[in-house]
C-alpha cells in the first residue's frame, strides 16, 4: 500500500480575520457619520448622555447583522464543510482510516476501520492507539509508530493487528502527518492484508507438495524460487540453488543455447521440451520441462520440472530388443503392435503396418487417431488395452475400426509389460481380423433388427395374425393406440385382444369379421370408430410364405387429427366465402351511405336550425350512422377493417372497458374481474380488443337472462403439444388468456361446434343478428391468436381467447384534438367512380371555396392531371376503380409530378391493406362512409403540411 497523505491534505481554507475586521470598521465608519448627522433633527432633546447612548443602541442594532455575515457565518460554514469532509471522504474509502493525536489518542474511526477491527467507532474513539496496534506503538525503535509521532516522518510497514475478539491480523499501514483545522494530527491508512497471506501459504503449499519440481527464474536465469521437488531432484538445498542461476544446473546445453532457448521461451510465451540437469553429486537426470514467460515484475521464467529418466531407460531396454522381437512379430500372421501407457505406437509389425500403410512409428501416434479414419479425438470404447493398463490384467475384445468407409473388424488381446517392480510400462496388443466372420454372425441379428426398426420407427400400429387367431407380432405403437393389457400380450391370444378393446369401438364387430371372414387373400380397407372420438384408419392383408397364406397383416392409422383438420379446413373455407361476400356488401352499402351521410350534412349546414326539417334530417343521420355501424361489424367478421396494433397491456384494458361492461349486462350481473399480477403486453388493436370483450359480455347477459355472475380474468399460459392434440390447431409459444365464464344456461355440443359461424344464433327471431360472436372469431384471428369455448347444459360457459404476447413496452396513447373545417382555395382533382359520392365530395369542397375537377375512373384521373399538373394541389381519389386503380393511377402521375399530395378513400378498406399496398407507405387514407368535417379536415391538414 503506497498511497500517503501529505500534511495539508485535509485543511480547508479559513476565511480572512483580517479583511472581515477591515469591512467591519470600515461599515461601523458609515453608520456613525449617518447617525452623527441625523441625531440633531430627529431627537428632541440635545442632550449628549442622551445622544451617546441612543447612538450606541442604534449603532449596536444596525450593525449586529453585518457582524454576523462577515465573521461568524463564514467560519461556520467553515465548521461545516469540515464536517461534511471527514463523513464524505473517510466514510467512503475502502481502507481503514484512523485518526490520533501526538498521545496516540484516537480521534477518528472509519466504517472501514470498524470492519477491519471488529469496534465500532464510538468504542475506540479516545482510547489508547495501542488497543489496534500493541506491538508497534512503542516508542523505541525506528521501525515503530511512535517513532514516526516523535520524528514528525511518514512510514509505510506491515504490522499485526489485533482485532476486538482477540484474534491477530496482517496489516499494512500508511502513517502521514496532516492538518485538521488549527492543529496537526496523524492519520493512519490501514489495508488488510489476511487475505493475501492466507494466498501467499497456500501458493507455498501447493509448490512444496507439487511432485513435479517447479522454479521460477529471473531475465538472466537467476533462480528467484524453488520447490521441494526439485531439490531433492537436485540434491541442493533451497539456499543454494537461490544462489545460482539455469547454467550451474544445464548438463547439455551451452550458455549461448540456453540464452536462445529462453528467448524463443519468451516470444510464443509458453514451450515444452527435454534436457538434461546436473546433481549435486555430479550426476546427471532427463527432465521434460515445461516453460511459461510471463513480463510483469520485469520478467519472470515458470517452469514445471519432471524426472523422465526412467521412461527413457524403458526406451532404451526395448530398443535393444528390438531387433530380436521385430523378427519374431514379422513372421506371424496376427498384427502385433506395442502401446505405451499414453496410447502411443511405440512399435507395430509387418502385418499391422500391411493393414494400415500410412502408419509411421517415428512420430509416436495416438492409437485411437491412427486405427480409425476419421482418426477419433478420444480413447474408443470398451478399449482392452485401457482395461489392462488399468488392472494389469489381460483383457480382449472385438472391435470395429472404420477405415476410409470400409468396416473392419478386429480381435483384439491386450498383455502387459511389466518392470521388475510391476510396474506397467506398456501393453502388446495382438490383432486378428475377424471381419469376415463377424459378418456372417450379424447377418442373422441385422435382418431381425431391420424388421424389428422398421416396426418401431413407423407411426402407424402393426398387427400380425396366424390363421390360427395367435398374434405373432406387433409393435408398440399398436399397444399404445388399442390400450392394450400386458397381460394379454403376453398369452399372444387374439381373442382376447378383441375382447378387450370390444367396448371402446362404436361398430365392435367389423374387426373379428375383417380379420377372419371373406376370401383369404382379399385386401381390404376400413374405419374404425371409438366411442371417444378417436378414427383408426385399418389396412388390412394376407401374409404369404412363398405361395402360402399362413395369416394377416394389419396396419392402424389414426387419422382424428386428419378429421379435425379437414373439418377446420371446412369451417375457414365457409368463414372466408362469408367474409368475401360481407367485404363486398359492405364497400358498395358504404359509398351509398357516403351519399346519404354527407348529404345530411350539407343539408344541415344549409336550413335553419329551428326548421321543422332539421328533425327528419337528425333522423335520417341518426338512421345512416346505424347503417354505418352496422356495416363496420360486417367488416369486422370479414376482417376487412384497418386496424391500428400497437404494444397494449392487456390488463388496463380490462379495467378501461369494466365500468362499460357493467352498465350493459345491467345491476342483477355480478361482474367479476381478476386480472393477473404481471403485466400482459400484446400487439393488438385496443378498441377491437374492448370490442370482443363486450360481445363476449353481452353473449353472456343474454345467456343469464339478466340475472347471475359474469367473471373475466386474464393471466399467461402456454400453447403446448397438449393443447394442438386436443383442439387441432395452434402454434406453440406463450399467450395471454382472456377467460369470460358465466353461469348461464350452458349449450350443447352441437350447438359448441357453430357458435362461431356468422348469423347463427339461438335467440329468438329480430333478437339478434348473429354476428357477435363471429366478429369475435374474426378479431381473434386477426391478431394471430385463438378463441376457444367450453359449456355444457346447465352449467354455463366459457370463452378463451388466446393473444401472443410480446417483448415491446405499452404504447402511450395520444389524443389528438377535432378541428373544425377550415376555408381553401385550392384546386382538387376528384377522382371516384360513383357518381353521388363524386358529386358530393364536389359540393362540399366547392362549398368550402376550392376548386374542384372531376374523374371518372383511375385512367381518367391520370389524364386529366396530365393536362392540369401545374394548377392541380390535391388529390382525392377512390382506392378500387375501373380501368386504373388508384395504386397504379398514382404511380403514373407520381412519375409526371413526384411527391404529389393525395389522399385515399374507400368503402372496403381491405383494398387498401392488401391489394394497394398503401399502408405501407404511409399515405393519406379516409376510410367511407365520409362526413363533410372529416373530409374538410383531411383536406386542409394535407394541404398545409409541408
Amino acid at each position: 500500500m503506497n498511497a500517503k497523505i501529505s500534511p495539508g491534505t485535509l485543511t480547508l481554507p479559513a476565511p480572512s480575520p483580517l479583511r472581515s475586521i477591515l469591512v467591519l470598521l470600515l461599515v461601523l465608519f458609515f453608520v456613525e457619520m449617518l447617525l452623527m448627522f441625523s441625531f440633531s433633527h430627529l431627537l428632541p432633546s440635545r442632550s449628549i448622555i442622551i445622544t451617546n447612548i441612543t447612538d450606541a443602541a442604534l449603532l449596536t442594532l444596525f450593525c449586529s447583522p453585518f457582524i454576523y455575515w462577515l465573521i461568524f457565518q463564514p467560519f461556520k460554514k467553515m465548521a461545516l464543510m469540515q464536517e461534511a469532509l471527514a463523513e464524505n471522504v473517510l466514510g467512503q474509502v475502502v481502507d481503514g482510516v484512523v485518526l490520533f493525536d501526538e498521545e496516540k489518542t484516537i480521534r477518528s474511526f472509519n466504517p472501514a476501520a470498524e470492519k477491519i477491527f471488529g469496534y465500532l467507532a464510538q468504542e475506540v474513539l479516545g482510547c489508547n492507539l495501542q488497543l489496534l496496534f500493541e506491538s508497534a506503538c512503542g516508542s523505541g525503535g525506528s521501525e515503530g509508530i511512535g517513532a514516526a509521532i516523535s520524528k514528525d516522518t511518514s512510514i509505510n510497514r506491515e504490522y499485526t493487528g489485533k482485532r476486538r475478539d482477540g484474534s491477530h491480523c496482517h496489516l499494512d499501514i500508511s502513517i502521514s502527518k496532516v492538518r485538521v483545522g488549527d492543529s496537526w494530527m496523524h492519520m493512519g491508512i490501514v489495508r488488510d492484508l489476511s487475505e493475501q497471506k492466507r494466498a501467499e501459504a497456500e501458493y507455498q503449499a501447493i509448490l512444496r507438495t507439487a511432485m513435479d519440481g517447479f522454479w521460477i527464474t529471473d531475465e538472466k536465469g537467476g533462480f528467484l524460487d524453488v520447490n521441494d521437488t526439485y531439490c531433492q531432484m537436485t540434491g541442493y538445498s533451497r539456499q543454494e540453488l537461490l544462489a545460482m542461476q539455469i547454467g550451474d544446473v544445464e548438463a547439455v546445453l551451452t550458455a549461448e543455447e540456453i540464452k536462445a532457448r529462453m528467448e524463443s521461451i519468451r516470444n510464443p510465451g509458453r514451450i515444452r521440451f527435454e534436457t538434461r540437469h546436473r546433481r549435486k553429486d555430479g550426476s546427471s537426470f532427463d527432465v521434460e520441462v515445461s516453460a511459461n514467460y510471463l513480463p510483469a515484475g520485469g520478467g519472470r521464467f515458470f517452469a514445471f520440472l519432471r524426472d523422465i529418466t526412467c521412461r527413457n531407460e524403458m526406451l532404451g531396454t526395448l530398443a535393444k530388443s528390438e531387433e530380436k522381437y521385430r523378427t519374431l512379430a514379422d513372421n506371424v500372421t496376427v498384427g502385433v503392435t506395442l502401446i505405451s501407457p499414453k496410447m502411443e505406437i511405440i512399435s507395430a509389425n509387418r502385418q499391422s503396418r500391411q493393414w494400415y500403410p500410412e502408419l509411421d512409428e517415428k512420430y509416436s501416434p495416438i492409437c485411437y487417431k491412427t486405427f480409425n479414419n476419421p482418426p477419433r479425438d478420444s480413447i474408443c470404447p470398451d478399449c482392452p488395452t485401457v482395461k489392462t493398463l488399468a488392472d494389469g490384467g489381460i483383457h480382449e475384445a472385438v472391435v470395429t475400426n472404420p477405415w476410409k468407409g470400409v468396416a473392419r473388424h478386429f480381435r483384439i488381446v491386450s498383455s502387459p509389460i511389466k518392470d521388475n517392480a510391476g510396474n506397467i510400462t506398456g501393453v502388446i496388443e495382438s490383432v486378428e481380423e475377424v471381419t469376415a466372420l463377424k459378418r456372417s454372425e450379424d447377418e442373422y441379428s441385422e435382418a431381425l433388427s431391420r424388421l424389428t426398426a422398421t416396426l418401431e420407427a413407423t407411426a402407424d400400429g402393426i398387427l400380425a395374425v396366424d390363421l390360427n387367431g395367435r398374434i405373432v407380432s406387433y409393435n408398440q405403437k399398436l399397444v399404445q393406440m388399442l390400450k392394450i393389457p400386458g397381460h394379454i400380450l403376453e398369452t399372444d391370444d387374439f381373442y382376447l385382444l378383441i375382447a378387450n378393446i370390444y367396448s371402446q369401438l362404436k361398430g365392435h364387430d367389423k374387426l373379428v369379421r375383417a380379420e377372419f371372414e371373406g376370401d383369404a387373400d382379399r385386401d381390404f380397407h376400413d374405419l374404425l370408430e371409438f366411442k371417444d372420438g378417436r378414427v383408426f384408419e385399418r389396412f388390412c392383408r394376407p401374409q404369404r410364405i412363398g405361395d402360402t397364406i399362413v395369416g394377416r397383416v394389419s396396419s392402424f392409422r389414426d387419422i382424428t387429427g386428419e378429421r379435425k383438420m379437414e373439418a377446420q379446413l371446412r369451417h375457414a373455407q365457409k368463414m372466408e366465402a362469408i367474409g368475401t361476400l360481407t367485404g363486398k356488401v359492405a364497400h358498395d352499402f358504404n359509398n351509398m351511405l357516403t351519399a346519404i351521410i354527407g348529404y345530411c350534412h350539407l343539408s344541415q349546414m344549409q336550413i335553419h336550425s329551428n326548421d321543422p326539417l332539421m328533425q327528419n334530417i337528425r333522423q335520417i343521420i341518426t338512421a345512416a350512422e346505424r347503417a354505418a355501424g352496422l356495416t363496420q361489424s360486417l367488416l369486422e367478421y370479414s376482417r376487412k377493417t384497418p386496424s391500428n396494433p400497437q404494444a397494449m397491456e392487456l390488463n388496463q384494458v380490462v379495467r378501461q372497458v369494466n365500468g362499460f361492461l357493467s352498465r350493459l349486462i345491467g345491476e342483477d350481473i355480478e361482474l367479476v374481474t381478476s386480472p393477473a399480477d404481471e403485466p400482459l403486453v400484446i400487439i393488438a388493436d385496443a378498441g377491437q380488443i374492448e370490442q370482443v370483450l363486450m360481445n363476449l359480455a353481452t353473449n353472456a347477459r343474454d345467456a343469464m337472462s339478466g340475472k347471475g355472475r359474469l367473471i373475466i380474468g386474464t393471466a399467461t399460459t402456454r400453447i403446448g403439444e397438449d393443447f394442438l392434440q386436443s383442439h387441432g390447431f395452434g402454434n406453440p409459444g406463450t399467450y395471454a388468456l382472456v377467460s369470460v365464464s358465466d353461469t348461464g344456461s350452458g349449450m350443447d355440443e352441437d350447438t359448441c361446434d357453430k357458435i362461431f359461424e356468422p348469423f347463427f344464433t339461438t335467440k329468438p327471431v329480430g333478437n339478434g343478428t348473429g354476428l357477435g360472436l363471429s366478429i369475435v372469431y374474426g378479431i381473434v384471428k386477426q391478431h394471430n391468436g385463438y378463441v376457444t369455448v367450453e359449456s355444457k347444459k346447465g352449467c354455463g360457459t366459457t370463452f378463451r381467447v388466446y393473444l401472443p404476447l410480446t417483448g415491446q413496452a405499452p404504447h402511450e396513447k395520444v389524443e389528438k384534438p377535432t378541428l373544425p373545417a377550415k376555408m381553401g382555395g385550392e384546386t382538387v382533382l376528384v377522382a371516384e367512380d360513383n357518381s353521388e359520392v363524386k358529386a358530393l365530395l364536389e359540393d362540399v369542397l366547392q362549398g368550402y371555396g376550392y376548386s374542384v375537377v372531376t374523374a371518372l375512373d383511375g385512367h381518367d384521373c391520370v389524364e386529366s392531371f396530365r393536362k392540369k399538373r401545374d394548377d392541380i394541389d390535391l388529390i382525392i381519389m377512390d382506392v378500387m376503380m375501373p380501368r386504373k386503380n388508384g395504386k397504379e393511377a398514382y404511380a403514373e402521375i407520381e412519375k409526371l409530378k413526384p411527391g404529389m399530395k393525395v389522399i385515399f378513400i374507400s368503402g372496403y378498406t381491405g383494398d387498401i391493406l392488401h391489394s394497394a399496398d398503401l399502408a405501407e407507405e404511409n399515405l393519406n387514407f379516409l376510410a367511407k362512409p365520409l362526413s363533410p368535417n372529416r373530409l374538410l379536415t383531411k383536406v386542409r391538414e394535407v394541404l398545409d403540411r409541408d
